[in-house]
């Protein structure tokens, strides 16, 4: 996850943003990335997104013991989500208004990235701050 100063319009920013880490630097060598669009989507769809990445490997769901243990690591990881992004926009603000994720406008980025199987990034902005998240699932070579 990342904060940017929210100075431009998303498409223009995120299409900015996607050109400057294909470049890479001291830390990542140049890969391609490219910006296909965004699209609003809903927390619900969001959330099922983000288990798809988190409860695989160790914490697949599958290994847990019953259904009420999977049930509370899926509500355990919504209201941790919520709660993460509500602290954030209360230190945001001078008000300290606490905007939960599931109160702001959520895109889903369309970015391709090479050598990345899998990925889902996401974008809010709280008060004039883009916070920018992501997933990946990188290819095994």
């Amino acid at each position: 996850m990342a904060a940017y100063a929210a100075e431009q319009e998303i498409d223009f920013f995120v299409s900015e943003l996607v050109a400057h880490w294909s470049e890479g630097d001291e830390y990542l060598a140049a890969k391609e990335y490219r910006f296909n669009g965004r699209v609003e989507v809903e927390s619900d769809w969001l959330f099922k997104e983000i288990e798809s990445y988190i409860f695989n490997g160790l914490l697949n769901k599958q290994l847990m013991p019953d259904e009420d243990a999977r049930g509370y690591a899926s509500k355990i990881l919504i209201e941790d989500i919520n709660e993460y992004y509500g602290l954030l926009s209360s230190s945001l603000n001078k008000d300290g208004v606490f905007h939960p994720l599931l109160r702001n406008p959520i895109y889903k980025l369309d970015i391709e990235v090479e050598n990345v199987e899998k990925s889902l990034y996401f974008i809010i902005k709280i008060e004039n701050v883009y916070v920018l998240t992501y997933f990946m699932k990188r290819s095994r070579r």
